[in-house]
């Protein structure tokens, strides 16, 4: 017997879990300056890797192209 899945396609960025609002909202409900300040610093690190990562994939699919792949 040969069973066979297919596999669903991948989106090719990465979902917006947090929107605007609910980030200000999770801010403005905490005190301390210090967890706002560490709240900040992690949320703009996760924009830097996700920014990088949708790169990589573009020049990824560049390279792709120039050397005639084709990718699903």
């Amino acid at each position: 017997m040969n069973f066979e899945m297919k596999k669903p396609k991948k989106d090719k960025e990465l979902p917006s879990v947090l929107s605007e609002k609910s980030i200000s909202k999770i801010i403005s409900s905490v005190d301390n300056l210090k967890h706002i300040a560490d709240i900040l610093a992690k949320l703009e690190c996760i924009r830097t890797i996700g920014a990088d990562i949708n790169k990589l994939g573009e020049r990824a699919r560049k390279k792709d192209y120039k050397n005639g792949i084709k990718r699903l």
